[in-house]
């Protein structure tokens, strides 16, 4: 169905994105870590609702990509 290169070619766009989405996700934890301690828990637990949203708009790529094509 797919070639190895071809593969290639999106998994490294899709770590990249992932890598970055933790990373924003640190620096927020950082940056608000310094105002008190009630905050930083806040940004902690908006950092996780938006880690389980976004994998599960992901799981439901291969079904709209069905319904599409």
């Amino acid at each position: 169905m797919f070639s190895d290169r071809n593969l290639k070619s999106l998994i490294i766009p899709l770590f990249l994105e992932q890598l970055l989405v933790t990373l924003v996700g640190l620096a927020d934890t950082l940056v608000v870590g310094f105002v008190s301690e009630a905050a930083m828990s806040g940004v902690s637990l908006v950092n996780s609702f938006n880690t389980i949203f976004i994998y599960l708009l992901l799981l439901r790529s291969p079904t709209v990509q069905q319904s599409l094509s």
